[in-house]
């Protein structure tokens, strides 16, 4: 059986931003570390799947402004082999297409207001 784990010593809850733009990552992961999480950003799907297969995170925010088919066959793979951490997956996007794309079930929200991605990571 694996061990999962934070990625981080502390005991505040994990983060995972994934985003190909490195300076919107780092905007998204301040935004989400002012709520009370410890970040981890990674470039692109297949990095967020490598890292997931060994560390735990409370929440992963996958940023896919532009439509990354990579990012939709690691989602379909996450959905079949980890669907458990696909209950924890929000997608943050600007383009309205790239909404009606994602087929998995996971929540969509614009990245122009973020509002949405802040009340589902601080619900109860």
């Amino acid at each position: 059986m694996r061990e999962w784990h934070h990625f981080m010593s502390s005991s505040l809850p994990c983060c995972l931003v994934v985003d190909a733009d490195p300076e919107s990552a780092k905007i998204l992961a301040a935004i989400i570390a002012s709520h009370g999480f410890e970040t981890r950003i990674v470039p692109d799907a297949f990095a967020a799947l490598r890292d997931l297969r060994v560390n735990r995170y409370d929440i992963i925010v996958f940023d896919l402004s532009t439509h990354d088919g990579d990012a939709e066959f690691v989602l379909d793979m996450l959905r079949r082999d980890m669907p458990r951490v696909l209950d924890k997956v929000v997608i943050v996007t600007t383009n309205p297409i790239v909404s009606s794309d994602v087929t998995v079930g996971v929540p969509v929200v614009g990245k122009n207001d973020l509002k949405p991605l802040m009340r589902y990571i601080n619900r109860d």
